[in-house]
């Protein structure tokens, strides 16, 4: 009589699975996922702008005249401080 070695191999495979089914478990994973997630993203995209507006600033610095520069530098500048307020402002509104 010969032996299906093949469903043997699947059976053993089952033996050491678990199965969680609790709410609370899929909760926790998902809160963590997601911490883990917005932490991730969050760090990329700070990096991301910091190297983006430092490396043009310096592009600009370093190839273009200093008047120039300057009106990039005030307007950028301008820009993020009239972003800051703009979301202060409207997260205090709602």
């Amino acid at each position: 009589m010969a032996t299906d070695e093949r469903a043997q191999e699947s059976n053993r495979n089952w033996r050491f699975t678990y199965g969680v089914t609790d709410r609370w478990v899929n909760a926790f994973t998902y809160a963590i996922t997601g911490a883990v997630t917005t932490v991730v993203a969050t760090a990329i995209t700070a990096i991301t702008i910091v190297v983006v507006v430092l490396g043009g600033l310096w592009l600009a610095y370093t190839y273009l005249p200093l008047n120039v520069f300057t009106i990039i530098a005030v307007v950028l500048a301008a820009d993020i401080l009239i972003g800051i307020g703009l979301r202060a402002y409207l997260k205090r509104r709602q």
